[in-house]
């Protein structure tokens, strides 16, 4: 029997499945965290890394019969990662620091026709202008100023967490 734990939102997706937090689960033979995590439903995409007894491991850690289990999903705070040792722990790991990126888009003009004139966006870490853009459906020639938090850019700038980024399109007349 092995004790299961889930934090953020896996915590929220264990309990509505489960019922309860932690849960327990027979064991019948030592699988990896993966396999488990494929067993109860969890995406791999959705862990980081697991705690087995207290200590951070990769998602291919053998797990045994007694273990306590908690599975973490992306998104720890920075600091947080070293610290607890993700990061020496998660180096073929896909999800590893793959954290959201929060960002609020201003359009201008001809560009907000169709869409609102502040758009919050979560995106992937190191995200450009340019796939903004794309995500928004704009095109890159429909585009002539473009300001991250009052300074001109380029569409290749990355934008960073909690930036103001505002696109004008060309501008016309005579």
């Amino acid at each position: 029997m092995i004790e299961i734990r889930g934090f953020l939102q896996l915590d929220a997706f264990l309990k509505k499945t489960y019922g309860k937090m932690p849960f327990y689960f027979e064991l019948e033979k030592p699988m990896s965290g993966l396999e488990l995590s494929e067993i109860l439903g969890i995406k791999r995409e959705d862990i980081e890394v697991i705690f087995v007894n207290g200590f951070v491991q990769q998602v291919d850690f053998i797990i045994h019969d007694g273990d306590r289990i908690a599975f973490l999903p992306p998104g720890c705070p920075g600091p947080y990662r070293i610290a607890l040792g993700f990061y020496g722990k998660n180096q073929d790991n896909e999800a590893n620091f793959k954290l959201k990126t929060h960002i609020q888009v201003k359009l201008f003009a001809t560009l907000r026709e169709g869409r609102d004139k502040i758009i919050p966006l979560q995106v992937e870490a190191n995200t450009s202008v340019r796939d903004v853009c794309t995500m928004l459906a704009i095109a890159h020639e429909d585009v002539a100023i473009i300001m991250i938090n009052g300074i001109g850019v380029k569409s290749d700038t990355i934008v960073s967490d909690g930036d103001v980024l505002a696109l004008f399109p060309p501008v016309g007349g005579g």
